[in-house]
């Protein structure tokens, strides 16, 4: 994964999504093992390369929608929250 996402003889779009999985590789490493499997809507997302929303609400009746990945972990949303 790391030749081809760095590699300079690659098709963009294959060397795009080696990129892709070696960082959700490098963040899932260091987040630890998922305790759910990813559904279908995640790894649709990773192979697109598109940001899964959700919304989260708060007890002043305030929202805030925010973008996960596959790796996103706990954390890091409370982090940009």
């Amino acid at each position: 994964i790391q030749n081809i996402a760095h590699g300079v003889a690659t098709d963009s779009e294959i060397q795009t999504l080696a990129l892709n999985t070696l960082n959700a590789l490098k963040r899932s490493v260091k987040a630890g093992p998922r305790h759910i499997i990813p559904g279908r809507e995640e790894i649709e997302a990773l192979l697109t390369g598109r940001k899964l929303t959700n919304i989260v609400f708060f007890l002043d009746e305030t929202f805030e929608e925010i973008t996960y990945d596959m790796s996103t972990t706990v954390a890091d949303a409370v982090e940009v929250l």
